[in-house]
């Protein structure tokens, strides 16, 4: 394994896991011991949760309640 990371708490369990990473792609998930990878984090105890693809949310629409943004840009928000 490229990376290994050792010692996280797993967010939807809160139980301690271990990661291994390769290519860039996690392949292994284990609450037991993994043999360590070329390059090795210990987490100390932090939190790990899966990631958010495509993370983002829409400024433009925060304030719009009783009309509709047809178009979906901030400046069709900012005009109505």
């Amino acid at each position: 394994m490229d990376l290994t990371l050792h010692n996280e708490i797993l967010d939807t369990t809160l139980k301690p896991v271990h990661i291994g990473i390769n290519g860039g792609k996690i392949i292994e998930v284990s609450e037991s011991e993994i043999i360590q990878g070329e390059k090795v984090i210990d987490a100390k105890g932090a939190m790990v949760s899966p990631a958010f693809i495509e993370s983002h949310f829409h400024l433009e629409n925060v304030f719009l309640q009783d009309v509709v943004n047809r178009v979906g840009t901030l400046r069709e928000a900012v005009d109505l």
